[in-house]
């Protein structure tokens, strides 16, 4: 099977070192995403490693909630209930990869460019949340190396179809469930969302 090629207009993308940078997104209201959520983002990982950080939250208390990484997608109610899916292996390095993960409430899948990778099922009201970081987990660590494109965020647990419908598109940025929306098409981080996160 070959690289999947990024076919939409790449104008620019979020380009970190590892070396403590990522993107704040702030606590708004529409982020707090607790019982359905889509998170999509193209990558493109400058190494092979476990535990690089495309999309991070924390809770209240500063234990994650929401981790989505280049080998896992996480997502914790309490101690005592945590789901981490893996896929096979980390995403390769060098290959711009269309990366997304769902939650409805009852499964949770991950899916590389509009493939599912791996899914099980999983219930759960996620916590409230304390960061909503790009590029890092926390800001302690788990830092990005490499280039994060096109970080969409919904609060409904999109489908196989929707998501391979829109992946290779520029979205309006006002699309029923859209929360947040950031395509650094202008060199700047801000959301093209109604939310403005």
């Amino acid at each position: 099977n070959s690289a999947h090629t990024k076919v939409f207009h790449f104008v620019q993308a979020l380009n970190l070192d590892g070396d403590g940078d990522y993107v704040d997104v702030g606590t708004n209201d529409s982020l707090n995403l607790t019982n359905q959520l889509t998170i999509e983002a193209w990558v493109k990982f400058d190494v092979q490693e476990m535990d690089l950080s495309v999309f991070g939250s924390s809770d209240v208390w500063g234990a994650r909630r929401i981790s989505f990484r280049s080998n896992a997608f996480s997502l914790v109610q309490d101690s005592d209930n945590v789901i981490e899916l893996h896929e096979q292996g980390p995403i390769p390095a060098g290959e711009w990869v269309h990366y997304a993960g769902t939650y409805d409430g009852s499964t949770v899948k991950v899916y590389w460019d509009g493939v599912l990778k791996n899914y099980k099922d999983w219930s759960g009201s996620l916590p409230p949340a304390s960061d909503n970081l790009i590029g890092s987990f926390s800001p302690e660590g788990w830092y990005m190396i490499g280039l994060i494109d096109d970080v969409r965020i919904w609060n409904i647990a999109r489908t196989q179809e929707e998501i391979r419908a829109t992946m290779d598109t520029t979205l309006r940025g006002d699309e029923p469930g859209l929360v947040g929306y950031w395509c650094f098409d202008d060199g700047t981080a801000n959301d093209s969302s109604p939310y403005g996160n």
